[in-house]
Protein backbone atom coordinates (compact mmCIF):
# COMPACT_ATOMS: atom_id res chain seq x y z
CA UNK A 1 0.00 0.00 0.00
CA UNK A 2 1.24 3.21 -0.57
CA UNK A 3 1.84 5.44 2.30
CA UNK A 4 0.01 8.21 1.25
CA UNK A 5 -3.25 6.11 1.22
CA UNK A 6 -2.39 4.21 3.92
CA UNK A 7 -2.07 7.44 6.03
CA UNK A 8 -5.27 9.52 4.71
CA UNK A 9 -7.48 6.47 4.11
CA UNK A 10 -6.62 3.10 5.83
CA UNK A 11 -5.17 4.39 8.95
CA UNK A 12 -8.69 6.68 9.73
CA UNK A 13 -10.38 3.26 9.07
CA UNK A 14 -8.27 1.31 11.46
CA UNK A 15 -9.23 3.21 13.97
CA UNK A 16 -12.77 3.39 13.29
CA UNK A 17 -12.70 -0.24 13.04
CA UNK A 18 -10.78 -0.33 16.67
CA UNK A 19 -13.49 1.40 18.23
CA UNK A 20 -16.47 -0.39 16.78
CA UNK A 21 -14.88 -3.50 17.33
CA UNK A 22 -13.98 -2.70 21.08
CA UNK A 23 -17.85 -1.98 21.37
CA UNK A 24 -19.08 -5.37 19.88
CA UNK A 25 -16.45 -7.23 22.41
CA UNK A 26 -17.84 -5.14 24.98
CA UNK A 27 -21.42 -5.96 24.11
CA UNK A 28 -20.99 -9.74 23.37
CA UNK A 29 -18.74 -10.02 26.71
CA UNK A 30 -21.88 -11.17 29.12
CA UNK A 31 -22.28 -13.87 26.32
CA UNK A 32 -18.80 -15.35 26.24
CA UNK A 33 -18.17 -14.86 30.65
CA UNK A 34 -20.78 -17.39 30.54
CA UNK A 35 -20.70 -19.66 27.64
CA UNK A 36 -16.79 -19.87 26.73
CA UNK A 37 -14.90 -17.81 29.76
CA UNK A 38 -11.74 -19.66 28.75
CA UNK A 39 -11.89 -18.88 25.07
CA UNK A 40 -12.55 -15.08 25.98
CA UNK A 41 -9.09 -14.26 24.69
CA UNK A 42 -9.94 -14.91 20.60
CA UNK A 43 -13.10 -12.51 19.79
CA UNK A 44 -10.53 -9.55 21.54
CA UNK A 45 -7.42 -10.36 19.43
CA UNK A 46 -9.90 -10.32 16.72
CA UNK A 47 -12.12 -7.39 17.08
CA UNK A 48 -9.88 -5.31 18.75
CA UNK A 49 -5.99 -6.07 18.96
CA UNK A 50 -5.69 -6.78 15.21
CA UNK A 51 -7.30 -3.79 14.10
CA UNK A 52 -5.44 -1.72 16.65
CA UNK A 53 -2.11 -3.06 15.94
CA UNK A 54 -3.32 -2.38 12.50
CA UNK A 55 -3.74 1.22 13.15
CA UNK A 56 -0.92 1.97 15.46
CA UNK A 57 2.03 -0.65 15.45
CA UNK A 58 2.24 -1.84 12.05
CA UNK A 59 4.49 0.46 9.69
CA UNK A 60 2.85 2.80 7.27
CA UNK A 61 2.55 1.76 3.91
CA UNK A 62 3.66 -2.03 5.23
CA UNK A 63 1.05 -4.42 6.42
CA UNK A 64 2.14 -7.98 7.07
CA UNK A 65 -1.49 -10.09 6.97
CA UNK A 66 -2.05 -11.99 10.25
CA UNK A 67 0.01 -14.50 11.51
CA UNK A 68 3.10 -13.62 8.84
Amino acid sequence: TEPVVDALFLRPLGFVATIAGTAIFIAALPIFAITRPTQISEPFKALVVAPARYTWVDPLGDHAPEGD
